[in-house]
């Protein structure tokens, strides 16, 4: 490369970088405007046009408290802890149902919880004679929106009179709780099958130590996956540190915060980009995975993953959520008993729900894990 070339090239990359330079001087100008006479709305009127509204929203310092605020939010308004009030702070869970609760809820129906805290119409009893199936999960498996005959768990049960099914799905939980709860369960019963029933969602929420309260979660160290130490304290020790910290954070922003075009990054970074499983959200996952099909194969059990389909997924065969991507990579590497309805979801002539499964949606489910079940080493050997 002749030595005319090299100083072309050079020019052209200052050129670039100064046009780089004034281009976010303006764009940050721009966007401090708009977001102080959006801020100053009873001087400028003309700020309540849509445009200004929804750019101000965007450049606003991004609330890394969202989730206590939401928890906040709810518990100050209604006086009752999440979720209908059915649940209460758990040290070992985060939270959990309350034992003997039942609760109505107009167009939903209703909510048992019991004596044990899961949702059942009945106590858990301990049935070794028949084939008995431990469900682990989140607001799926645990039956949001819908009345206590609509769960999935529920109607397994019903298919065939030599099931047992505990269904112990949690509203809220990730795939971290999910395994405490198996800890915490697996010697009480005897299951010769454990059902993980997981959502997209449910992969980022064992990332985090604060959802719907504070919560239980792990960390990697030295490719290991250990607990992290967290003190999930009462609901009045929680609304004054999760309030302190707010104040703190609203008090001492940082020097960061003040500029827009970061803030912008951020905001479209979270809403369109990070909407993925990055390496450390697949990794430790998949040792949360790793750690509970350890656990079913030292109890003498079977482990099956199911991945449920939510939304768009129902009905777009072209569409993908993470969550997915995720579990037919694990699916790939690893032995064991896996199970994605999405096919036959799609397939399905019945409207397909907008959020959490109903009826429609949980008796195919069931259907569909009764036919995997009857294709199990644990299955075959109950019957023998």
């Amino acid at each position: 490369m002749t030595k005319l070339k090299i100083n072309k090239n050079i020019n052209l990359l200052k050129t670039v970088f100064v046009i780089s330079i004034i281009t976010l001087i303006l764009l940050e100008l721009t966007l401090q405007t708009i977001y102080y006479f959006r801020g100053n709305i009873r001087k400028y009127p003309f700020a309540k046009n849509m445009v200004f509204s929804v750019i101000s929203l965007m450049v606003k310092p991004p609330d890394h408290f969202f989730w206590q605020n939401y928890f906040l939010r709810n518990y100050n308004k209604k006086n009752k802890f999440v979720y209908y009030g059915l649940y209460q702070p758990n040290q070992f869970l985060g939270w959990s149902a309350k034992p003997h609760s039942r609760y109505f809820v107009t167009g939903e129906g209703a909510y048992t919880i019991n004596a044990q805290g899961y949702r059942s119409l009945f106590d858990f009893t301990n049935q070794p004679d028949k084939y008995q199936v431990l469900a682990l999960g989140d607001s799926f498996t645990f039956g949001d929106e819908i009345d206590d005959l609509s769960t999935w768990p529920y109607q397994l049960e019903k298919i065939d009179p030599r099931l047992n099914v505990y269904n112990m799905g949690g509203s809220g939980y990730g795939l971290d709780q999910m395994l405490l709860v198996l800890k915490q369960e697996i010697h009480r019963y005897k299951p010769d099958l454990i059902i993980v029933g997981f959502v997209t969602d449910d992969l980022q929420r064992a990332l985090i130590d604060f959802r719907d309260y504070k919560k239980p979660s792990f960390e990697i160290i030295n490719g290991k996956l250990i607990q992290k130490q967290t003190s999930i304290g009462t609901i009045e020790e929680t609304i004054a540190e999760t309030t302190q910290q707010i104040q703190s954070a609203k008090e001492n922003p940082t020097w960061l915060d003040s500029f827009r075009t970061l803030n912008l990054i951020e905001y479209l970074y979270e809403k369109y980009w990070n909407n993925a499983c990055n390496y450390a959200c697949r990794k430790l996952n998949t040792l949360i995975l790793e750690e509970m099909g350890n656990i079913a194969n030292q109890n003498n059990a079977d482990f099956m993953i199911v991945y449920m389909p939510v939304n768009i997924e129902l009905t777009d065969p072209n569409f993908y959520y993470y969550g997915e991507k995720f579990f037919e990579s694990y699916r790939k590497s690893h032995p064991g008993i896996f199970l994605n309805p999405r096919p036959d979801f799609l397939s399905a002539t019945f409207e397909k729900a907008p959020g959490h499964y109903h009826y429609s949606e949980n008796k195919l489910l069931s259907e569909l894990i009764y036919k995997k079940i009857q294709t199990t080493p644990s299955w075959s050997k109950k019957s023998e």
